[in-house]
């Protein structure tokens, strides 16, 4: 059964917070294609929309694609996703580096109360950092 966005904003927050760190690496393994944010890594994180997709879905050729890029590309992952526009924006409050800290883990959450007020969804940071203990 699809997430709500309520369901999918809960479970993509406390992950990050519980994950600590952005799933970071060689995006494709040829020279000269860079580092960045991965929906899965070699150690086993994953980014805001990689944590929702199976590990049957999961395609290293998906690294560098966008979610808008991904669902069109691999239109079965679209079920992972209840809205293409919350998840490239979580995506976004994941890649943003002003939003770790080497020290605390996840620090954006001015952002990600933000995120949560422009899709009308309730926010609570003491459960999130409760659930990420």
């Amino acid at each position: 059964m699809a997430l709500t966005n309520q369901e999918f904003f809960d479970k993509t927050i406390t992950h990050l917070v519980k994950q600590g760190c952005r799933a970071w690496g060689e995006l494709g393994g040829a020279p000269g294609d860079g580092s960045g944010c991965l929906y899965r890594t070699e150690e086993g994180l994953s980014c805001a929309a990689g944590v929702h997709m199976p590990d049957s879905e999961y395609r290293r050729e998906m690294e560098g694609c966008n979610i808008h890029s991904l669902v069109v590309k691999w239109p079965s992952t679209a079920q992972y996703f209840p809205s293409v526009p919350l998840t490239s924006i979580l995506q976004r409050l994941h890649d943003d580096g002003s939003n770790w800290s080497s020290t605390d883990g996840f620090v954006g959450w001015a952002e990600a109360e933000r995120i949560a007020n422009t899709y009308g969804l309730t926010f609570d940071k003491s459960t999130y950092q409760k659930a990420g203990e």
